[in-house]
């Protein structure tokens, strides 16, 4: 072996080829480190035992052909060396894997051109062993991640070449046979969606994070994130699409979560800041009332005016008492949500039982009609919290009754878009319709001379609301005013 930097065999039986190469590279300073095969088997030993970068070797040879070195399955690249007129059987051994091939002529020129036929022939074989190690790498990260990998032909009902397993999983099919039997438009929810797409991509060429209704094999439906770019062939036409695409529909999910959760947070922001101004505004009132009188007390006691001063003393003493009782409701609004019974399957005739109970001296002495539906459903509630709602609007119902009509109440609900509606109704003077939400308002009074703080719907509604439902009024002035809410009902059979 000559010292060089490729190793190549050369398999050639003919001792005067196997002189010219040796004279060859002796006198070119040619960098091949060689070695001589005489027949197939020799070569299958030696290829066997040592390490080549390139084979040349003649057709013919004194055990078989150049085609038995190509069912050697080598893997290196083989330049086929011939006699001339041996052009057909040099295109078969092109096809059979031959890298290229050269043509003996007596004068041995194609020793000229055979450095730039090895080189170039182990330069394609560095590139093709990358490119194989390339795909191989990207095929290794194809069949691992979680993100659907897929290429398809062109159309709206285009089929698929290729994808990973968890583009299979994805859909919910078993095999990639199963999944290559569908086409595009099977994995869109609505098929027109998949026309739209891919007239977006034969367009733009590259989509990226689209956002897509598809569905699963078994009609589960969910979002996906695709980002595509459209393949072309020489001429510019587009020939497949390549894309990946990845399930986003928890994370659809968890946005919406998190919008909802910030609105909230919003609408809790803006409440208390209402609450803030409508507490310091309520207790202000009584407060200044006893920082008057106790002027007036002063000058009272030192004018020695005693009956002035217990008149002094007197509303001292009940502005106090008006802000303990707004102090005490503040704090009993405060706490619904924080300090509250478990909820439990109770029938919602019971719970209006119990209200019509606590409120039974006023219904008495009132003299109001209670009619109650028959049909209540069972709810999921804190019993004495919706008792409490009970007892308010009952309360509210017989305050601002009518003078002129049979006080009437009556408790029932109804279905509205598969919601079940309660609602209390009565006869009575009714709301003008501006002041629908106002009385939702803390301490918010429609008769400012009337008895209480005006806390009351400010609870029922803050009660409500902790239940997850929902209270609103229907009212007109002079006709009457139904107060309707919606609590969690026990589903039946």
């Amino acid at each position: 072996m000559n010292n060089g930097s490729y190793n190549v065999l050369v398999i050639e039986d003919d001792p005067v080829d196997q002189r010219a190469f040796r004279r060859f590279v002796k006198g070119n300073g040619s960098p091949y480190n060689y070695t001589i095969a005489e027949s197939v088997a020799e070569a299958k030993s030696i290829l066997a035992a040592e390490r080549f970068d390139i084979v040349l070797s003649d057709y013919l040879l004194g055990d078989g052909t150049v085609f038995d070195i190509f069912n050697l399955k080598t893997d290196l690249p083989i330049i086929l060396i011939t006699g001339a007129g041996d052009e057909e059987i040099a295109v078969k051994a092109m096809k059979s894997g031959a890298y290229d091939y050269l043509i003996k002529d007596l004068e041995q020129n194609y020793f000229k051109v055979l450095p730039a036929t090895v080189e170039n022939a182990i330069s394609r074989k560095k590139a093709k062993d990358a490119l194989r190690e390339s795909e191989e790498k990207y095929r290794t990260l194809t069949e691992n991640i979680n993100i659907g990998v897929y290429r398809n032909t062109v159309g709206p009902d285009g089929s698929f070449i290729e994808a990973n397993p968890a583009m299979v999983r994805m859909f919910g099919y078993e095999s990639k046979e199963e999944f290559f039997a569908i086409t595009v438009a099977d994995l869109y929810q609505n098929p027109d969606d998949s026309t739209k797409f891919n007239e977006k991509l034969l367009q733009e060429r590259f989509v990226r994070n689209e956002e897509l209704p598809l569905r699963k094999k078994d009609g589960t439906p969910f979002i996906g994130s695709v980002s595509a770019v459209a393949a072309e062939d020489g001429g510019g036409a587009v020939i497949f699409y390549d894309a990946i695409i990845e399930d986003i529909t928890e994370r659809k999910k968890e946005e919406k979560e998190r919008e909802r959760i910030l609105k909230a947070l919003e609408a809790k922001n803006k409440e208390l800041e209402r609450f803030t101004y409508t507490v310091s505004h309520d207790l202000r009132s009584p407060l200044v009332t006893v920082q008057g009188f106790i002027s007036m007390l002063q000058t009272d006691l030192e004018q020695n005016e005693r009956e002035k001063a217990e008149t002094d003393l007197k509303y001292i003493s009940n502005a106090a008492t008006q802000m303990d009782t707004l102090l005490s409701d503040t704090l009993q609004l405060s706490r619904i949500g924080r300090v509250a019974n478990p909820p439990e399957d109770v029938p919602f005739g019971e719970i209006v039982h119990e209200a019509l109970e606590q409120t039974a001296e006023q219904i008495k002495s009132s003299g109001a009609e209670i009619s109650v539906a028959d049909d209540l459903p069972t709810v999921h509630v804190d019993r004495m919290r919706i008792a409490e709602v009970l007892v308010n609007l009952i309360g509210n119902s017989i305050k601002y009754m009518s003078d002129s009509v049979s006080p009437k109440i009556a408790i029932g609900h109804h279905r509205k878009d598969k919601e079940a509606v309660f609602f209390v109704k009565d006869n009575g003077i009714g709301i003008d319709k501006n002041q629908h939400e106002k009385v939702f308002e803390l301490f918010y009074k429609l008769d400012k001379n009337s008895e209480g703080t005006g806390a009351g719907l400010a609870i029922v509604k803050r009660i409500i609301e902790v239940h997850g439902g929902r209270i609103w009024i229907e009212s007109e002035k002079g006709t009457g005013c139904t107060v309707y809410f919606t609590v969690p009902v026990v589903r039946t059979n």
